[in-house]
């Protein structure tokens, strides 16, 4: 991982946006929830990482983006309410 939280969820977002398709885009995120998974010790700071990457992406305005980005940034947006919804900790 990166040195900072901030810094990999500016990737992961980063990663999202350039993605060629939504299957590549659940590709990026199931990487990324098992890399958290891995390397984070409890379970809150992964809630707060995709909550946070959630809210990024719920900010996006699609006049400031390419077809593409806006159908990544939806796709990841669904992405991480199925996990809200079989995760109900979340």
């Amino acid at each position: 991982m990166l040195t900072s939280t901030d810094e990999y969820r500016g990737k992961v977002i980063s990663n999202v946006l350039f993605a060629g398709s939504q299957e590549e885009v659940c590709h990026i995120l199931d990487l990324t929830m098992k890399d958290l998974t891995i390397h984070q010790k409890n379970k809150e700071t992964t809630i707060i990482f995709t909550n946070k990457i959630l809210d990024e992406l719920d900010h996006f305005n699609p006049m400031n983006k390419n077809a593409q980005e806006w159908s990544n940034i939806n796709m990841a947006r669904i992405y991480f309410h199925r996990i809200k919804l079989h995760d109900p900790v979340q």
